[in-house]
């Protein structure tokens, strides 16, 4: 829903207001995976597993229609790990992948797992941001 330049702007405003032993989770659409399911389609159509996303990847007669839906209906922008640690570093974080519900060696993951929800982890990429130490 951000393109990037907004996406940065959060970035930014999140880390100015968050403590140094504060946590941030960011789950974005991943789009890497989703063009690598795409390039891996063969007859299988291996996006329908996320026609429940939105009504424009259900109704898309081609793999290719899935993809585009998936990746563009309602968002500005595209985001892969590469796109997303270049981002958190330029607002002054430090990027590490993670995965919705697997811990992270971090003393505020446990209340931020349990005040969360994830409505699509197959299709999310999640990355915590902690603030880098100057």
């Amino acid at each position: 829903h951000f393109d990037y330049a907004m996406g940065e702007a959060l970035l930014a405003e999140c880390r100015r207001v968050l403590r140094k032993e504060g946590l941030v989770r960011v789950s974005v659409p991943n789009a890497g995976k989703l063009i690598r399911l795409y390039s891996e389609d063969d007859e299988d159509d291996n996006l329908s597993q996320f026609d429940e996303v939105n009504d424009n990847c259900a109704n898309a007669k081609t793999s290719l229609g899935k993809l585009q839906a998936l990746l563009h209906d309602g968002h500005k922008a595209c985001f892969d790990l590469q796109t997303m640690e270049q981002m958190a570093a330029r607002a002054g974080f430090s990027a590490q992948l993670g995965w919705f519900r697997q811990p992270i060696d971090h003393p505020l993951w446990a209340q931020m797992n349990r005040e969360t929800i994830e409505m699509f982890p197959d299709l999310s990429l999640t990355v915590y941001l902690t603030p880098k130490q100057i």
